[in-house]
Parts: structure tokens; sequence; C-alpha cells
């Protein structure tokens, strides 16, 4: 004679295979201000806004998150109003030529991992295409999980301007191999990495001392949009500086960003990303007048930089920075 089973096992099991399938449900959900998007792992804010076709600060704010957007797994994101999907673009066997005669090795198309943001998909996830302004030295090499031969590399690509390498910090590297990774495996831009203490630095105790910090660009990304993903890495110092041609990058116990207006060459000029300070005149080298206080966090070194890379001294500031922050074709 067959049992049955009790009523109550049969709605537990149904109601256990609802919540199984509810995430992938919720995570197609979209095109309404109801809206939502189901986290998943390896995802940061800016990937997320830049799926639904909407900005990363839209975003934060219909979600009430604060940088640096630190995210979990599986957790619920309400959707802007318009937000939409935005498929990825079709994959292209065309390279794109860079300035100094290099080519960038990564197609505008889907990559090895077949998920594709704003800025397309990399060939080979965490293979970074780097180049030493300083010295037009180019390497490639892969960061997501880099081992002794990755490493030194990295010590010689950024090494200081007399040649003295430091050991740098593998969260660091890392971080290079998200970011080229989140803007389609570009090529990286390294203006200035380690940087041993100098007499009159800016900042006594600076992450470029001990190899935890960086100054770079991607090529073909506006300023701007490199600034924005450099915001949602967590315990991380994003330094800003709209009248350069770099951003700052560092790993840090706790999250940090801070605007500095100065032209190369100038004392830092700390002020806010919509508009500079008041404008004063410039003063002789020897000028004794304090400068102006750093927002908690800034590690200012724009000077330091000239002498590694004497040529940002003339360069004029990224042109992509004045305006919409799409991808260049």
């Amino acid at each position: 004679m067959r049992t049955r089973a009790p009523r109550w096992s049969v709605l537990v099991a149904a109601l256990g295979a609802a919540l199984a399938v509810a995430p992938a449900a919720l995570a197609q959900t979209s095109g309404n201000d109801a809206s939502v998007h189901v986290v998943q792992r390896g995802e940061s804010l800016s990937i997320i806004a830049a799926r639904h076709h909407v900005s990363v600060a839209a975003l934060a704010a219909r979600n009430h998150l604060t940088p640096p957007y630190a995210l979990r797994h599986d957790q619920v994101l309400r959707l802007p109003s318009g937000a939409r999907e935005v498929t990825a673009p079709a994959p292209s066997p065309q390279m794109s030529t860079t300035r100094r005669g290099h080519d960038d090795p990564t197609p505008r198309g889907a990559g090895a991992s077949g998920r594709c943001g704003r800025w397309g998909c990399p060939r080979r996830p965490g293979q970074v295409s780097m180049v030493r302004l300083a010295t037009d030295q180019h390497i490639v090499a892969n960061l997501r999980r880099p081992g002794p031969v990755a490493m030194q590399a990295m010590r010689r690509i950024m090494r200081s301007t007399d040649n003295r390498m430091h050991v740098i910090d593998g969260r660091l590297v890392r971080q290079l191999a998200l970011v080229s990774d989140h803007f389609g495996g570009r090529i990286v831009e390294i203006i200035s990495g380690f940087r041993p203490v100098r007499a009159g630095q800016h900042t006594a105790h600076s992450n470029h001392n001990i190899g935890h910090a960086v100054d770079f660009r991607i090529r073909g990304v506006p300023n701007r949009t490199l600034r924005d993903f450099c915001r949602t890495l967590p315990d991380t110092g994003c330094g800003f500086y709209p009248r350069s041609v770099f951003v700052h990058m560092d790993v840090r116990s706790s999250s940090a960003y801070w605007v500095d207006w100065s032209r190369p060459g100038e004392r830092p000029r700390y002020g806010r990303e919509d508009r500079p300070p008041e404008d004063r005149p410039r003063v002789a080298p020897h000028d004794e007048t304090p400068a102006a206080p750093a927002p908690p966090g800034a590690d200012a070194e724009l000077d330091d930089v000239i002498a590694d890379a004497p040529a940002v001294r003339s360069a004029a500031p990224d042109p992509g920075d004045e305006h919409d922050d799409a991808p260049a074709p």
C-alpha cells in the first residue's frame, strides 16, 4: 500500500524550489523603477551600472550606498528608472592601433570570460598590457594570480627614475588586473610607481614610498571614468587631478578620495570635483607659504611625478574628461 507524504512536506519542498530560482529570476528583471539586480560574485557597482545602462551615481543613490560601494554576493539592488539590459558588442577581429607604435592586443569583442561590460571584454582576463611612459618600456603579464616572474616584471616597470626597485604590493598588482579587465584589456600607461623618500616631498609618508601606489591612466578611457571605477574598489585611495594627466590609486586599510586642482609642478590645490578653488597667483619655488591642508588620506606628491615623467609638465589633460564618458570608437 502506497504511503502518502504529509501535505506540509510537499509545501516545504515547493517553497525550497521557489527560493532556489528566485535569485536568477530577480537578476533577469529590468526595465522599470521597481526592477532589481542580484549581485553575483566578482561584480562591482560600476559593472552593474554599465550592464543596465545607468550611472554609478544614480545606482548608488537608488540604494543609499556610499563609497567605497562594498557589495556582497546575492545582495539585491534596486535599479533606477529607465534601466535596461545592455548586450555585449559583437566580436570583432580588428585591433586598435595606439600611440607610441604599440598595438592594443585586445579586440573590441567578447573575451574568454564571456562577460562584457560597457567597455568590452579582455581577450585574456587577468593579462595586462602596460607601458612605462618615461622609458616606453612595454610588458604583458598575467596579474590576476601573479607569480614570481610577474612580480619581478612589476618591480621593473614601476621602478624609480634612478632605477631603484622595490617590492610592489600584491593587492595593488591584482587591482591593476581588475581595472584592465573592466576596461576591456586596454593598455595601462604607468606614469609613476615606486618613489623613494625625497627631501621636500609633499607627503612625509607616501604610499609610493613603500610600493603601494601607482599614478596611471588607461589608453582611450577618460580619467573621470577611470576615477569612478577606482572608487568602487574596497580599501583603496583614489586621487583625481583634473588639470593633469593621471589618476592615483593605492591600497590601504580604509578608502579615501581627494581632488587636487593643481597643475604639474604646482603645490596641491584641493577642492571639490565640480569646480576648482579660487584661482590665486603662482608663487616662487622658494615661497614659504604653507600649502593648503590635505583631505584625510590624500597622497599629495604631484611635484614628484614630474621627476618620474617630465612630459606631464606640459601635457594637456585628457580631453575626454570634458565630455561624456562614452567609450572611444
